[in-house]
């Protein structure tokens, strides 16, 4: 026994019991008695895991950050759980190999957690939960979203296309994508349209996976026109343009009659030829001798130095004044 005098400092030690949760008891006699008591501790001081993002998902362990524990008196169970995602979560002991099983952990001792990502699983995350006696915190891994922009890619233009035909491009192979992309087309005229991995199918919208093949259609415009369609695939774009041929403007027609032994100064009258072998208007115009004049399809009178317009089939009258007796006078069409 210690016998104490005023103004003595003193300290204690006291043993901890054998056994987790009993209290252990020592009385101080000062002239009062003092009583302390010590309490096994398994409830660790916070820990936490710093969650990682962005992850490749490539097969490879993803590790923690290193925790160290504190707070606990006595040797306590450490475990991890899979709360969702899978990932084969282990644990490790002062850089001890990784375990799936409980392991045993006293104060002071570090804690690492690794998780596998499935490998080419974009976008999922990983929750392993450690236990450290009566403590617990989370460790989350997310991977990355998949890269769903295609490399370049472009459509042959096709030319000299008949109009009003519906045109369709070559099947484009679509490279560069980890998971399936959006696509789409556009266009101003021609009704453009896609058809997916070689499909029957054509519609303005789908999606398509790597390797897939994507083809698109329009109708052709007018002689000389280019209709153009935008096909969209994730952000990434290339236009298909369809160009018509040129009409044929050498028309066809008949010579006009020559007219002999016409009276002086009247005007002539000639017979009506029809124009064919032409796809799109032409104009015509005269010239000549006697004050020439065109006629179509029976209309006005159109003189030189102006013009009208022929359609395939129309039908022109040529006139003009005779001239003196004897004259030649002569209208070209």
């Amino acid at each position: 026994m210690l016998r104490a005098v005023t103004g003595m400092i003193m300290g204690f030690s006291l043993a901890a019991a054998p056994v987790l949760a009993q209290t252990t008891t020592s009385t101080v006699l000062t002239g009062e008695a003092f009583g302390f008591q010590v309490m096994d501790s398994t409830t660790p001081d916070p820990f936490t895991f710093t969650a990682a993002t962005g992850v490749e998902p490539n097969g490879i362990d993803v590790i923690s950050n290193i925790i160290t524990i504190s707070g606990i008196t006595e040797p306590v169970t450490a475990s991890i759980s899979d709360l969702g995602g899978g990932g084969a979560p282990k644990i490790s002991v002062n850089g001890a190999l990784y375990t799936a099983g409980p392991v045993q952990v006293f104060d002071g001792d570090s804690l690492r957690v690794s998780v596998l990502p499935e490998t080419g699983v974009f976008s999922r995350t990983y929750q392993a939960e450690v236990t450290v006696g009566d403590g617990s915190a989370v460790f989350s891994v997310t991977t990355r979203a998949a890269d769903t922009t295609p490399e370049a890619f472009a459509f042959l233009p096709a030319t000299n296309q008949e109009p009003g035909t519906l045109v369709s491009s070559a099947g484009v192979t679509i490279t560069g994508l980890e998971a399936s992309a959006p696509v789409s087309v556009a266009g101003a005229a021609g009704t453009p349209q896609i058809s997916l991995d070689g499909g029957l199918n054509w519609g303005v919208s789908g999606s398509v996976a790597n390797n897939g093949t994507v083809a698109v259609r329009l109708t052709s415009g007018t002689f000389g026109e280019t209709r153009t369609a935008t096909v969209t695939i994730g952000g990434v774009t290339a236009d298909f343009s369809v160009t018509t041929r040129s009409s044929n403007e050498n028309p066809v027609f008949a010579d006009f009659t020559d007219q002999t032994g016409v009276e002086p100064s009247v005007t002539i009258t000639s017979d009506a030829v029809t124009v064919t072998g032409i796809e799109s208007s032409v104009t015509a115009s005269v010239s000549g001798d006697g004050l020439p004049e065109l006629q179509v399809n029976g209309g006005a009178w159109v003189p030189a130095g102006t013009s009208a317009t022929v359609a395939n089939n129309d039908t022109i009258r040529l006139r003009l004044t005779s001239g003196a007796f004897g004259e030649t006078r002569t209208a070209t069409l």
